[in-house]
């Protein structure tokens, strides 16, 4: 039906040169939030743009009227640094490491289509919780549903090459 999204996004490479020695550094970040109004559960779920939503079956019931209104907040952030040095005069070491994170975070509220705007923001907002403050269905609005994805990974590496050489007798 309708959406208003935010969006920012920053990213930097930084190299430095000592000699036969380099070493680079590179960092991002990412920021998005956005609400949106939707008339099928389906599309307020695709609004999120999970990963892994195809393996997601939520199950949403009520009348074929109903609205979902979805407040989201997202991030993604990114690191790495990599670096090379020779060995000798025919090799040379490279080194370097990864980590990112991302995670998504929502509140899905469905309300009847009769229901005015501020009613439906409120309810929303009022559901806002972590998930460790939510013990039962009580601790949401009715038609209140949290949504949240988190992924994470460190990969490194090291890697030495160069050429052997041997003199037979």
């Amino acid at each position: 039906m309708g959406s208003i999204d935010l969006k920012a996004e920053t990213g930097k490479t930084f190299a430095f040169n000592a000699g036969q020695t380099t070493i680079g550094f590179r960092a991002s970040a990412e920021f998005k939030t956005g609400l949106g109004v939707f008339n099928v559960a389906a599309d307020a779920i695709g609004s999120l743009q999970l990963e892994d939503s195809p393996q997601l079956n939520l199950s949403i019931p009520g009348s074929s009227t109903d609205k979902f209104l979805v407040l989201l907040w997202g991030y993604n952030v990114n690191g790495s640094f990599s670096g090379s040095h020779p060995i000798g005069v025919l090799g040379s070491v490279a080194f370097g490491a990864e980590a990112a994170r991302d995670s998504i975070y929502a509140v899905l509220h469905r309300f009847p289509a009769a229901t005015d705007a501020r009613t439906a923001i409120a309810d929303t907002l009022g559901s806002w919780r972590f998930p460790r403050q939510v013990r039962t269905g009580r601790d949401l609005k009715p038609g209140s549903w949290l949504v949240t994805e988190v992924d994470g990974s460190c990969p490194s590496h090291f890697c030495a090459t160069g050429i052997r050489l041997q003199h037979g007798a």
